[in-house]
């Protein structure tokens, strides 16, 4: 299957035929690019961005709660209920994604989680990534485990943040997930992919 699987991307798989680098600052890159098609036909221009890799924590207490964050976000103009997450500094998606090194990403993840919480986690576990928008990104949102977190000051928040921390139960976030109610895609996706392991990672969290 997964040879047949190979032989069916070679025939699906568009190259890059020129690239324009648009707009660049520390915060993102957009290109625009032109491709050769299968069939011989070219295609363009694509408007593709790329921002720093991120991170999302499912962070678990000692007690077996999730350590979630409020914020206002300014896509949807209002606040919303998230994991604690964000950049990373250094971003290396293939060896990320191949399971290869995971160094930046869990550092990255005990910063956020301290700066945004409070909160420090007697343990850190990779656990993947998943694609943000493959149509128009290349950009990986990668998710850390994090277990026996406790509280052990303030936030440290940049100046641009204002986020409060609620502790929710396991029960509690599926309800909100299957409701509508936590929006954030990634995040979302991070805890109906490993929400499990998050459970049965603190002796079955309530």
């Amino acid at each position: 299957m997964a040879q047949r699987a190979t032989d069916c991307e070679r025939g699906l798989a568009w190259d890059e035929t020129s690239r324009t680098t648009l707009f660049h600052d520390r915060f993102i890159t957009i290109d625009s690019s032109s491709f050769s098609l299968p069939d011989g036909s070219e295609a363009g221009p694509y408007y593709l961005y790329s921002t720093h890799d991120s991170v999302s924590i499912i962070p678990v207490t000692k007690d077996g709660q999730i350590v979630c964050v409020r914020q206002f976000r300014p896509g949807v103009a209002r606040v919303i209920l998230e994991l604690p997450a964000g950049g990373i500094d250094e971003k290396d998606v293939a060896d990320a994604l191949a399971g290869e090194s995971h160094a930046e990403v869990v550092a990255a993840a005990a910063r956020e989680l301290r700066e945004e919480t409070g909160y420090v986690a007697r343990e850190l576990r990779y656990l993947g990534g998943v694609l943000l928008h493959a149509t128009v990104s290349r950009d990986v949102n990668h998710c850390v485990l994090a277990l026996g977190c406790e509280r052990v000051g303030d936030q440290q928040l940049d100046p641009t943040e204002f986020l409060h921390v609620e502790l929710v139960s396991p029960d509690e976030l599926d309800a909100l997930v299957h409701a509508g109610e936590f929006q954030q895609l990634s995040h979302a996706h991070a805890w109906l992919r490993w929400g499990r392991r998050a459970r049965a990672s603190e002796g079955g969290a309530r």
